[in-house]
């Protein structure tokens, strides 16, 4: 499929402080355009993986292949990390509202919902040490309570517990990929509940969620900054994998360089929008000076041979 020399308005998916080269024809690969008018025409959707790379002012796009890529399994990595933690939690959470009911008081049910996208700084001390911070997410949940022998509709209480940003400060090992929790930020839960009617003490719910989920935390992010379990890999994550040398050449070996070390004064941020698979992104800032971005996305197609409407897009 070649495509026509015209003008067309284009919306472009912007990437998060990276830009993409334009070609000639001033369509890049990675725009959704070039994406669309690429596609088999006996396949309806596909699904696409970009990556760009940037070192200074250089950078480069790429879309990845679907049928197997490291983009895509450090994205489902990412996904299956944040699910695991949100299912640890919420058997956390849980369990302490649960176990809050006494007496006459039954607990009927408990909805959570991990929120926020996860974010990890990496800096390197005065002591040669790596410091991780973990932090961007929350969650909330809702409790059900009711009395015994009583039916809700006559007497029942919600207890609403949340939290918007929780910061896990940690040790990490570039050689080992492990880390060791050093601090666990203060937990301000905000807990709404009526405690006028089963005599509730908001304060005293308040304490004991905290040191129950404060031990979890130091378990579980402990868990998410492992970077070994799925191979050996010299950097967090195993982002290195990602960048394929064939495609990025020397701007791809300058980058993974920089994800194995750091000085003093050097950092590296990493910032996941992985709630589900399907529009899940990666984009790291090394510094300022280099970064990446990865993106997976199904896109429609609109030359699709079997569909009920006729191609949008001119063709030879």
């Amino acid at each position: 499929m070649t495509l026509l020399k015209f003008t067309l308005p284009l919306v472009l998916t912007p990437i998060l402080l990276l830009t993409t080269p334009v070609k000639a024809n001033g369509i890049d690969e990675c725009d959704p355009f070039w994406i669309k008018s690429n596609m088999n025409k006996y396949m309806q959707s596909e699904r696409v993986e970009r990556l760009t790379v940037r070192a200074g002012s250089k950078n480069k796009c790429v879309t990845i292949s679907a049928n197997s890529n490291e983009v895509y399994d450090i994205l489902k990595m990412q996904y299956n990390k944040r699910n695991a933690l949100e299912s640890k939690l919420r058997t956390k959470i849980d369990e302490q509202l649960r176990s809050s009911a006494s007496g006459s008081v039954k607990h009927r049910y408990t909805n959570f919902e991990l929120t926020g996208n996860l974010a990890t700084k990496l800096t390197a001390n005065s002591n040669g040490e790596i410091l991780a911070r973990v932090n961007g997410f929350g969650f909330k949940a809702r409790a059900k309570y009711t009395l015994k022998n009583v039916p809700s509709i006559i007497a029942k209480v919600y207890a609403n517990v949340s939290i918007n940003n929780i910061v896990v400060d940690a040790k990490y090992d570039f050689m080992t990929g492990k880390s060791q929790v050093i601090n666990v930020n203060p937990i301000n839960l905000n807990i709404n509940v009526d405690s006028r009617i089963f005599g509730f003490s908001v304060p005293l719910l308040s304490n004991y969620i905290n040191n129950k989920l404060e031990a979890e935390l130091r378990s579980d992010i402990a868990n998410y900054l492992d970077t070994k379990t799925n191979g050996w890999s010299k950097a967090l994550f195993s982002l290195d994998n990602a960048i394929p040398n064939d495609k990025f050449g020397n701007l791809g070996i300058t980058v993974k360089q920089k994800l194995t070390s750091l000085l003093q004064g050097q950092y590296i941020e990493i910032r996941t929008n992985t709630k589900s698979l399907i529009g899940s992104s990666l984009t790291v800032d090394i510094s300022g000076d280099f970064g990446i971005h990865m993106d997976s996305d199904r896109y429609e197609n609109p030359c699709y041979i079997y569909a009920d409407t006729p191609c949008g897009i001119p063709m030879d």
